[in-house]
């Protein structure tokens, strides 16, 4: 193969893998209601870690940005179709046993997590990038003990018992970034005592993920 004919071979092939171009501007807005429940199972009912999620949100059309924050998009991802979501969730945390009263201090403790999100999306034809900012409360105050009783008075399973020594009401403050191959972590806002930890002062992440792809 002459090296003019290589080389035209070569681009056809490489360039649209290379490319990046923006998909169709979509003028639709989207909700979301997500569930995920350790009620859902064929197998015998039963609580354990993480047990309950619930997400609503809304994503904007396409274009659909705050100025200042389509300037920020653009200076972390270059071109994109850009949304803006905004969002609700609830999750909920248990030990493996429990029907222990006190629970276990050495066991997950029991734990509601409320927070409300905002979110800044970007797309191209081959990769979504996400920026996502949350804050709300873990503890009482997210209403874990009362929601989680409640489904399962409905459901006919027995009350946890040990949502007495739940985590102490605490304010997380999140920062997600998301792009292939980023890696992202969620951090207590503040100090608090960890009984469990045997120390007075003690600084926690609530979570650690990283993807690829």
């Amino acid at each position: 193969m002459k090296p003019r004919t290589a080389a035209a071979f070569a681009a056809a092939v490489l360039l649209p893998l290379l490319a990046h171009a923006e998909p169709p501007a979509d003028k639709a807005a989207i909700w979301t209601f997500q569930d995920e429940s350790a009620a859902v199972t064929l197998s015998p009912l039963t609580d354990r870690f993480y047990t309950n999620g619930l997400r609503l949100g809304w994503t904007s059309p396409t274009g659909a940005v705050p100025d200042v924050l389509a300037s920020l998009g653009r200076f972390l991802w270059g071109a994109g179709q850009q949304r803006v979501g905004f969002g609700l969730s609830h999750q909920i945390y248990t030990p493996a046993n429990t029907q222990a009263n006190p629970a276990d201090p050495f066991d997950r403790p029991y734990a509601g997590y409320l927070t409300a999100n905002v979110s800044l999306l970007s797309d191209t034809d081959r990769s979504r990038s996400l920026l996502l900012f949350s804050a709300g409360v873990v503890g009482p105050a997210a209403g874990g003990e009362a929601l989680q009783n409640f489904v399962h008075s409905v459901i006919g399973q027995s009350a946890d018992r040990g949502w007495g020594s739940q985590i102490p009401n605490t304010r997380p403050s999140n920062c997600w970034p998301s792009a292939p191959g980023a890696c992202r972590q969620a951090w207590w806002q503040g100090w608090r005592r960890i009984s469990f930890h045997h120390s007075p002062l003690a600084w926690e992440t609530f979570a650690t993920t990283c993807s690829l792809g």
